[in-house]
C-alpha cells in the first residue's frame, strides 16, 4: 500500500522511523514539504491508499471531516498512541484494508489492534474483506449493508456465482451461513433471502442484493492537458453507463507516455484503486496498423 504517516511529538517521529522500517514492503509517501498539517493531510488524502496518525485520535477527526466522502472512496486511517502501544483502526476498516494494516502494523510493534466493526466484533469475515482477498471488486457498495447485516445476524445468504468456490481460489466464506448456487439460479432466488453475485464485469447480475466482479476490463485513456479527474470519470461513466458495466470491472488504466505527467489521471486511478500503465507512442501506432478498426482522436 502507498501509506503516509504523521506524527505530532518526537516520540511519534521516533515510532514513524520503527514502522517504516519495519514494513519495507510498502511505498511509504512523504507528506507535503512547507505545508502545514492540514494542507498536508488533505494532499495525502488524494494520493495515499493510507494515512497513518501518531496523535490523539480527536486532532484526527477534526483534520478528517472536511475530506470524508465514501467508504469506496476514502482511503485506510490508522491512529496509534505516541508509545506504539494500541493501534485503531479509525476509517475504511473493510473496503480501505485499514483493519488488516492495524493488524499488520500492530504485530510489528507488539501492540493491540483496536478493531470495531461489527462483523471483526463478532468473529466473522465482512463480505468486502473476503472479496478483496480473492482479487473480486464490489460493483454496488450500497449492497454492503444488506449482506454484512444478514451475516451479523447470522440470516442465510445465497452466492450466484459462475464458478464454485475452488476456481475462486478456494476460499469459501462463512461456510455454515453460506450456500453457492449457479448464477442461472438467480432469478428464481427466494424472496427475501440476501444474495450475492459473482460475474465477469461485462456480464452483470441484475436483482442481487451485492454484485461482486472480477475486474477484466483494461480502459485505454487519453485527455486534453490539464483534465481534472472528475472530468476523466466523467467520460468514462457515459462509456460505461449504457453498456451497464460497473466501474469496479477496471482492471487498469492505460494511457501514452506523453500522458505521464497529468495530475487527473493519476487521481482518477488512485480513486477507482487500479494501476496505470504507459505506452510509447510507436507501441500504440503498432497496434492502430494492426487493428485498423480502432478509432483514433483528432488530438
Amino acid at each position: 500500500m502507498r501509506l503516509t504517516v504523521f506524527f505530532a511529538s518526537e516520540a511519534g517521529r521516533e515510532l514513524a522511523q520503527r514502522l517504516k522500517s519495519r514494513l519495507p514492503g510498502h511505498e511509504w509517501l512523504e507528506p507535503a514539504p512547507g505545508a502545514g498539517l492540514k494542507e498536508q493531510v488533505a494532499r495525502a488524502w488524494e494520493g495515499a491508499e493510507g494515512l497513518i496518525f501518531i496523535m490523539a485520535s480527536g486532532i484526527v477527526v477534526r483534520l478528517l471531516a472536511p475530506l470524508l466522502r465514501h467508504k469506496a472512496l476514502d482511503p485506510a486511517v490508522l491512529v496509534l498512541d505516541a508509545r506504539g502501544q494500541f493501534v485503531v483502526s479509525l476509517l475504511s476498516g473493510h473496503l480501505g484494508r485499514a483493519n488488516d494494516l492495524a493488524r499488520e502494523v500492530a504485530a510489528v510493534l507488539g501492540a493491540t489492534p483496536v478493531i470495531t466493526t461489527a462483523t471483526d466484533a463478532l468473529g466473522k469475515t465482512a463480505v468486502e474483506t473476503w472479496a478483496g482477498r480473492l482479487g473480486l471488486k464490489v460493483a454496488n457498495p450500497e449492497g454492503l449493508v444488506k449482506i454484512n447485516g444478514a451475516l451479523i445476524r447470522e440470516e442465510p445468504i445465497r452466492i450466484y456465482s459462475e464458478w464454485p468456490p475452488e476456481a475462486l481460489g478456494g476460499q469459501d466464506w462463512e461456510p455454515g451461513q453460506t450456500t453457492w448456487r449457479p448464477l442461472a439460479e438467480l432469478p428464481r432466488a427466494p424472496a427475501g433471502t440476501a444474495t450475492v453475485a459473482i460475474t465477469v464485469s461485462r456480464w452483470g447480475a441484475p436483482g442481487a442484493d451485492l454484485e461482486l466482479v472480477v475486474p477484466t476490463l483494461v480502459v485505454g485513456i487519453g485527455c486534453r492537458r490539464g483534465a481534472g479527474k472528475d472530468t476523466l470519470r466523467r467520460a468514462l461513466e457515459e462509456v460505461f453507463g449504457p453498456r451497464k458495466w460497473p466501474l469496479a470491472a477496471i482492471q487498469k488504466l492505460a494511457s501514452v507516455t506523453l500522458k505521464r505527467d497529468e495530475d487527473g489521471l493519476w487521481k482518477l486511478a488512485r480513486e477507482l484503486k487500479v494501476p496505470v500503465e504507459f505506452y510509447e507512442p510507436e507501441e500504440l501506432q503498432e497496434a492502430l496498423d494492426a487493428m485498423p478498426e480502432l478509432q483514433q482522436s483528432s488530438y
